[in-house]
């Protein structure tokens, strides 16, 4: 028993101590997000779309915000079945609020590539894997998996940012200036983490599982 309750708050030091490195970066990627969508702008139509879209939005700022970090430092821990639901749940919510299909007008033949999205969601990216570098958030957790799920959280953050201030639909412009824009963000994501984890951690072994 003894040996039972020394290991429990051991456990729950740990977890305190996550908590509060958590919050203060939470805080810090708020004042990002909100700072970036102050200087780019809002789209016109944001509160206009119908119910159903605006719910796949706050899902998706659910996830990034909260589920996907909070997966990623070891706050949460979904069982096997539940992280590929919570994946599934991000790519076609990504792909609902981007294209607006079937939800909205569904203009998916309109619109061109666009540099200034690809410029914002890759700058909007950067500052906020700054921001997880700084707080540590890529070597909270053995398991090296983790920098994928705070690479997700991360990438899905962008990609929600410039879904907000672009109103373009069409596919010629989301997939390469979005949805493009979005996988490079997250192939330096991971390359980040995995660095990090590296020189922070040589002697670690770690674990590969999901």
């Amino acid at each position: 028993m003894n040996a039972a309750n020394l290991i429990t708050t051991d456990l729950e030091r740990t977890r305190r101590k996550k908590r509060a490195n958590f919050v203060p970066a939470l805080i810090l990627v708020l004042l990002t997000a909100v700072g970036t969508l102050l200087i780019a702008g809002v789209r016109s139509d944001l509160l206009t779309q119908p119910l159903a879209a605006l719910g796949v939005q706050a899902l998706l700022w659910a996830l990034c915000l909260w589920i996907f970090p909070a997966i990623g430092v070891g706050l949460l821990f979904p069982k096997r079945w539940a992280r590929a639901g919570l994946i599934l749940a991000a790519i076609v919510g990504a792909f609902v609020s981007a294209t607006g299909w079937p939800l909205g007008d569904g203009r998916l033949a309109h619109a061109r590539p666009g540099d200034a999205c690809l410029g914002l969601i890759l700058g909007a990216g950067a500052l906020l894997i700054g921001i997880s570098w700084v707080s540590g958030a890529f070597v909270q957790r053995r398991n090296v998996c983790a920098t994928f799920w705070i690479s997700a959280g991360l990438v899905l953050m962008a990609f929600n940012l410039v879904t907000c201030h672009c109103p373009h639909t069409g596919l010629l412009h989301v997939v390469p200036s979005h949805i493009g824009g979005a996988l490079t963000l997250l192939a330096v994501g991971v390359t980040v983490g995995l660095v990090l984890r590296r020189t922070s951690c040589p002697g670690r072994s770690l674990d590969r599982s999901l």
